[in-house]
């Protein structure tokens, strides 16, 4: 786990040193454990360091191939490194570390693009072939590991975080008008585009190869070739569900093991949901006292968001599987103090209010390097059944985009509530469709679909493609903030295959229900989710956990922007984040802060995206 930077000059003029230790200097959080450079004419490369495996020098970054041809810095962790490692000795190479770094470039080598398809693991990562003057770059399937880019003023950059490419001072700092709209519409950047104008983020899934010169040929611009994609098959077949629950427990089982690979301690977080749940039984199985983490709050003044504390969910099962347990009790003081650096660190708002996890990040990171994570298994079991229905019922292809569409507006009902929320700017947005946005993520395949079963399909393939790239992206930056690797077992390779075949009837409870009843969101349960998950983990997990209903990992943020943090929010909004006025109305804002005091609207998922765009802008001088 590392962190990642590079600069290529078309040109082919010389990088200045201090360009490229600028962008590695803002990532070094990323990498404690150490540095690398390298450099010739157009092009450097930069390297931060996480040591976990191998953590001897050895195995420092840039990576070079025994004749020099080739040069790579490398994000991530190759989980079946070892088995690639034995195919690649049985063609004569040689190693002289035990790091999967070395065994990557090597595969790269054997196989060019072919080797990304047999990897499992998590990566971003640039190689350069020093004797065609090419470069490739490339992000693992699920898009665990980040990988941003910008081509301006003839040079390319890229970086594991937004803030190195800005840090290049050829790169300007711009506000994207667009992408703030984008953000606005679905709380998320659900295509390629970020808060900035001249940066990019890299598709999961996807690599580019190609010469330098081809760059300039075609003005700067290139097509990513996608090597894998999530292929959502499942249909209505009859399934035993004992038998496809053994079948998901041994795959489970073997992902969880496949990721305790590490030289440094291996631990896990702990919420109250099934997910973390099961991760943390296998592991604890497999690790001599295991540690685990979560979070809890103070829920002293909150309302209807007083369940949101699941301590008590994470004790049980700490005690059930014997871990040594650690809890982080976080107060709406702690909201207002993190919320700097937090913002900081993200660069740009995201999914949710992530001050949770970055507290419980920084937890974890006081013990251990590496932490296990339950991201993955809703987007691919199925786990939010209140939000599919929205789709349903449908005879064609754009009636589940409207009735979705609709319901993945999270701040403003429509495209012109969002226009007349930005009406500062709203001149720069007359070309801005947030419907063709949506439409955009899914493959025109997507279009044939007739059934009930395939529009769920494209429902989960939406959630995993946009919502789960989200909230991997968060993940990445705050445990990285801490100097801490998060890793999701439940997209392992062959976890992530299996759910995308099985039968939808085997994750959903009632979809029948849901066609014929035109559900309302009261009728649709929240246990009506990961129902092959639940009967899985009802084997090795109490009762009272696999039973649960389905909730989110969240803070009262309701209550304590109600009450306890409210001077601080207004304090911040209407006084202290000034460039925030540039694109949103004081006026907008007072409205949203008094309707939201008054429990008029809840208004906590605008006013944490205006603090965090505040905060955002401010740092950058947007």
């Amino acid at each position: 786990m590392c962190g990642i930077a590079g600069i290529i000059d078309f040109s082919g003029a010389p990088i200045p040193n201090p360009d490229i230790r600028k962008m590695a200097d803002a990532i070094a959080h990323r990498g404690p454990d150490g540095e690398g450079f390298w450099q010739e004419d157009g092009i450097a490369f930069a390297h931060r360091r996480l040591a976990i495996l191998d953590p001897t020098e050895a195995a420092n970054q840039p990576v070079y191939s025994p004749d020099g041809r080739y040069v790579m810095v490398y994000n991530g962790e190759i989980y079946n490194f070892w088995d690639l490692r034995r195919d690649l000795e049985a063609k004569g190479c040689q190693f002289k570390t035990d790091c999967d770094a070395e065994v990557l470039l090597a595969g790269f080598v054997e196989y060019g693009s072919d080797v990304f398809l047999k990897l499992n693991g998590m990566f971003a990562l640039a190689i350069f072939d020093r004797k065609q003057k090419s470069l490739t770059l490339a992000r693992d399937r699920f898009g665990v590991k980040p990988l941003y880019y910008a081509v301006q003023n003839g040079v390319l950059t890229f970086a594991s975080e937004a803030k190195a490419i800005l840090a290049h001072p050829k790169t300007e700092s711009r506000l994207n008008v667009e992408g703030l709209a984008e953000y606005l519409t679905f709380m998320n950047f659900i295509s390629d585009q970020t808060l900035f104008s001249t940066v990019r983020l890299f598709p999961a899934g996807q690599y580019i190869s190609i010469p330098i010169e081809r760059m300039l040929e075609n003005n700067h611009k290139f097509n990513a070739n996608t090597f894998w994609d999530f292929n959502f098959t499942g249909d209505n077949s009859e399934f035993d569900q004992d038998a496809l629950a053994d079948q998901l427990g041994e795959t489970f089982k073997q992902a969880v093991k496949r990721q305790l690979l590490s030289d440094v301690g291996v631990s896990s977080f702990l919420s109250g949901g099934i997910d973390s749940g099961a991760i943390t039984a296998i592991a604890a199985s497999q690790t001599k006292n295991l540690r685990t983490f979560t979070a809890g709050f103070d829920t002293s003044t909150a309302g209807h968001d007083r369940g949101y504390d699941e301590r008590a969910a994470a004790e049980l099962m700490a005690k059930a599987f014997r871990t040594r347990h650690f809890e982080v009790f976080i107060k709406s003081d702690d909201f207002e103090r993190c919320l700097q650096p937090l913002c900081y660190h993200l660069d740009e708002p995201r999914v949710g209010q992530s001050y949770p996890n970055y507290l419980a990040s920084e937890l974890a990171s006081k013990f251990e390097k590496v932490v296990l994570s339950g991201c993955g298994g809703d987007e691919l079991f199925g786990g939010y059944p209140w939000r599919y229905f929205h789709g349903l019922p449908a005879s064609s292809f754009d009636e589940f985009v409207d009735g979705s569409y609709a319901y993945w507006h999270r701040l403003e009902k429509d495209d012109a509530g969002v226009i007349q929320l930005l009406s500062p700017v709203a001149g720069q947005l007359s070309g801005f469709n947030g419907r063709d946005i949506f439409t955009s993520i899914f493959p025109k395949e997507a279009r044939q679909a007739k059934t009930t079963e395939q529009f769920l399909n494209w429902a989960l393939y939406f959630e995993a493609k946009t919502f789960m790239n989200g909230l991997l992206l968060v993940e990445d930056k705050v445990s990285m903030a801490h100097g801490l690797e998060t890793r999701v077992p439940f997209l392992d390779n062959d976890m992530v295959d299996l759910a995308c075949e099985m039968p939808i009837q085997a994750k959903l409870a009632d979809i029948r229900g849901w066609e014929n009843q035109q559900a309302t969101a009261q009728q649709v349960r929240r246990t009506d989710g990961k129902a092959i998950l639940r009967h899985m983990v009802s084997r090795f997990v109490p009762e009272e956990i696999y039973n649960r209903e389905k909730q989110g990992f969240s803070a009262p943020d309701a209550s304590w922007f109600r009450n306890e943090s409210y001077d601080f929010i207004r304090d911040s909004l209407l006084g202290g984040h000034r460039n925030l006025h540039n694109i949103i109305e004081k006026k907008t804002i007072e409205d949203v802060l008094a309707k939201h005091k008054t429990g008029e609207q809840d208004g906590r998922l605008k006013i944490w995206s205006f603090l965090n765009l505040g905060e955002v802008m401010q740092n950058y001088n947007l």
